[in-house]
């Protein structure tokens, strides 16, 4: 078995969440944590070995929202800056909805100089209105968020889920990137929505089903991204990297396994010590 990592991505905190996503994924895979422990043992094998994978980003995520445990997420870097080598990972991410950025602004600060250097914020439209009407009501000012991150530091990369009847043309595409580089966003994630083919939570699969790009659309959106772009980057998991005018945008997928099953291309880091490399199925366990 071959393992070529990229992103190290480690759970923070339990499935508590501060939004309202009707496309959870978490809920859809039922691989969340229950309790609120963390396996700082097993913690220290699982990022040796990504490692030894060559991952050069870890990605702090969540079953929920990880800034609702910001003491884990202190203890997750400090523990990183104490691998063996020095500071481990020179990418170190942090997937957010956004919602608490403002209550923890000092808190902020001291990860910036703990070595995280992304935030990215998880949306569905670069508007308001549709972001509240996914994440819930409590959703802050999407370009107030991003002029707090750049004013602290950190790179600001945009997680846009593609739903349809939000970002879901070419129209919608020119207009988002148009707006990041307006609002100085560093990166654009783009990915549609999607479920795992065998769902735990029927609600959430049902709304996916209602909502999700077919494919003659999205091959549609990959070719006027690719007609726009430049082409960077081809990422292991698939994912194209452009420059569109300026503005770095990716498009990829979600939910991703590798087609060769020799072949390990993700690593997840559960707090109950678990190590896996597949979102979307509980036997895929390496520690």
């Amino acid at each position: 078995m071959k393992a070529t990592v990229q992103t190290f991505s480690v759970v923070c905190g339990t499935r508590e969440c501060n939004a309202h996503c009707p496309f959870c994924v978490s809920r859809m895979t039922g691989n969340q944590p229950e309790v609120h422990d963390f396996n700082v043992h097993n913690f220290r094998i699982a990022a040796e070995f990504a490692r030894q994978c060559h991952a050069n980003t870890m990605l702090i995520t969540g079953c929920g929202e990880p800034m609702l445990y910001p003491m884990d997420i202190s203890l997750l870097l400090a523990m990183t800056n104490d691998l063996k080598g020095g500071r481990a990972f020179p990418f170190r991410e942090l997937q957010t909805n956004g919602i608490l950025l403002r209550d923890h602004i000092e808190t902020l600060s001291q990860w910036h100089q703990m070595g995280l250097t992304t935030i990215a914020l998880s949306v569905v439209d670069f508007n308001t209105e549709p972001n509240k009407k996914i994440y819930g009501k409590d959703y802050p000012d999407l370009e107030a968020n991003i002029a707090l991150i750049k004013d602290l530091g950190f790179m600001v990369r945009l997680s846009v889920i593609g739903v349809k009847g939000m970002i879901d043309s070419p129209r919608a595409i020119d207009d988002l990137t148009d707006w990041c580089h307006a609002n100085k966003v560093d990166q654009i994630t783009y990915r549609r929505v999607t479920r795992p083919d065998h769902s735990e939570n029927a609600g959430a699969a049902k709304w996916v089903d209602d909502h999700y790009i077919n494919d003659d659309h999205w091959k549609a959106l990959e070719q006027h991204v690719a007609s726009q772009g430049t082409l960077l980057l081809h990422l292991m998991h698939g994912a194209k990297v452009y420059d569109i005018t300026g503005q770095n945008f990716c498009m990829t997928t979600c939910l991703t396994d590798s087609p060769d099953p020799d072949q390990i291309r993700q690593l997840i880091y559960f707090p109950d010590g678990r190590l896996r490399y597949s979102w979307a199925h509980k036997g895929a366990v390496l520690l």
